[in-house]
């Protein structure tokens, strides 16, 4: 598996390809993933204590910061992700993977850069709560929603949040923590499930 991420990192840009497509032999364009995928680096790091791991990982993180990631100081919505195909669309989700990687280079490096853009991911999760718990914002009508292509991913905020609490001992980050996770308890279907895409589709990304 690390074999084949690394083929798709590309150094020049310090990004990775966010995917192959091996029938037509297609490197799709790098995006968000770069968030997620950081976190694979970081596991081949924790295992073999490879610098060039933890690089590669900062590097991708760096690279979805600064290509993906509104971080205006006057926007209300900094700190959020944007989507690849609507760039006026910021996500739970994909703040989420940010946050995660972020915490997760800070746990490694102590780098206090990344206290600020976790602050900002911060600022994004605490706007989605305060609208009701929404998942998506669009920067053209300046409107919160949770339905249409959208996970309501209550996880990504609780378990950010409660890395969070771990790392600075405050106590207003688990009780964000609690908050998602109750409101996530909300969205359980009566077998037990969780259909997060509009209330059809089950989906594993809580």
């Amino acid at each position: 598996v690390y074999d084949f991420l690394d083929r798709l990192y590309n150094p020049e840009v310090g990004a990775l390809h966010h995917y192959y497509r091996a029938d037509t032999a297609y490197l799709s364009e790098m995006d968000s993933g770069n968030y997620l995928m950081a976190l694979n680096y970081l596991v081949a790091y924790d295992r073999y204590q490879d610098e060039a791991m933890l690089h590669k990982a900062a590097n991708c993180f760096q690279w979805a910061y600064d290509h993906c990631t509104e971080s205006h100081p006057m926007f209300t919505w900094q700190g959020g992700v944007r989507d690849g195909f609507k760039s006026h669309e910021l996500y739970v989700k994909y703040t989420g993977d940010a946050f995660w990687a972020c915490l997760a280079l800070y746990r490694r490096t102590r780098d206090d850069r990344y206290l600020f853009y976790i602050r900002q991911f911060h600022n994004f999760m605490k706007q989605a709560r305060r609208a009701g718990f929404m998942y998506k914002y669009d920067t053209r009508t300046y409107q919160w929603t949770d339905t249409g292509f959208c996970w309501r991913a209550f996880g990504y905020p609780v378990t950010a949040y409660l890395e969070l609490f771990e790392i600075t001992g405050d106590a207003r980050y688990r009780e964000h923590a609690l908050a998602w996770g109750e409101h996530g308890l909300t969205l359980q279907a009566p077998n037990g499930a969780f259909y997060l895409l509009d209330g059809q589709f089950w989906n594993s990304d809580l």
